[in-house]
């Protein structure tokens, strides 16, 4: 697994807790970085096909790494955040980028609906 793939699963998914977990505090710059490192996670995945079976795993190693950033940029205790990733790989991928992301309201992530899948606004 390249080590440049989990660094960006990580960065993505950090931003994407703190998108989540301090909603008072995003910004057009967390806005840029998740976009940014989704479509370069896209991007190394197309480049290495082979890491698709993997993706699970790699997006739970990714996860754990997440919390200790996402709790140092934040303030919020590692307990506060879920346990495991909320999103699938292609929730992130299919959610987070490649639909426009307009102003600060347009990504809702972890609202969960009545079949268990996260809602999204776009």
């Amino acid at each position: 697994m390249p080590i440049s793939q989990e660094s960006r699963l990580e960065v993505l998914l950090a931003h994407l807790l703190k998108w989540r977990f301090q909603p008072a505090r995003r910004s057009s710059s967390w806005r840029g970085t998740i976009k940014e490192q989704k479509r370069k996670t896209a991007r190394l995945l197309r480049q290495n096909p082979g890491l698709k079976p993997l993706i699970a795993e790699i997006l739970a190693d990714a996860y754990y790494s997440s919390l200790v950033v996402a709790e140092r940029d934040t303030g919020i205790d590692e307990d506060a955040f879920p346990e495991a990733c909320q999103w699938d790989f292609d929730q992130i991928r299919d959610n987070c980028g490649q639909t426009r992301i307009k102003n600060k309201s347009m990504i809702n992530f972890g609202e969960v609906n009545q079949r268990g899948g996260l809602e999204w606004l776009v």
